[in-house]
């Protein structure tokens, strides 16, 4: 009787030990299961803010959440050439450096990236259009990440199965 006792009482601790876990799955809306997100967006000549020489630009992200923030990965691609091709953030051209920097929008609960151009003192904003591509790889994904160069943006994209 006390072999039964104790293989029950063992069952139940068993039992509520693995119910008490919880994982957060960042899954489409659309319920079928995770995925790898993008977000596209233009940076136009007047939507910098700044002077100096050191220009920034924000938007909050749809696709970006605190699981994704905790556990996910997240790069930012910028296209010079209207989405022919992407580099991967942090780059240079002539005369700027880009930079992005994700985090949480202290006015709101919202996720978002920051573009950040840093030029020297005396070159005035970004007078050209900049695509950005965000994409946000779900925690459930991050193992697929381990090989995959994420500079080269068409690797990732076939990776990824990005649209």
């Amino acid at each position: 009787m006390k072999k039964i006792l104790f293989a029950v009482a063992a069952f139940i601790g068993v039992g509520l030990l693995f119910t008490n876990c919880t994982k957060t799955v960042h899954d489409s809306s659309d319920g079928s299961g995770s995925q790898a997100l993008t977000e596209l967006f233009t940076i136009k000549a007047s939507d910098w803010q700044g002077s100096n020489g050191n220009y920034t630009y924000g938007v909050n992200l749809s696709s970006f959440d605190q699981d994704i923030h905790d556990n996910g990965a997240y790069w930012a691609y910028i296209s010079f050439d209207n989405g022919a091709s992407y580099e991967l953030l942090s780059t240079s051209n002539n005369i700027y450096t880009f930079y992005a920097t994700f985090d949480k929008d202290p006015n709101s609960s919202a996720y978002g990236v920051t573009i950040q151009a840093i030029g020297s003192s005396t070159d005035p904003a970004p007078n050209m259009s900049i695509l950005i591509k965000v994409v946000s790889i779900p925690s459930s994904m991050v193992q697929q990440t381990a090989n995959v160069d994420f500079k080269d943006y068409n690797q990732v994209k076939r990776v990824f199965n990005l649209k």
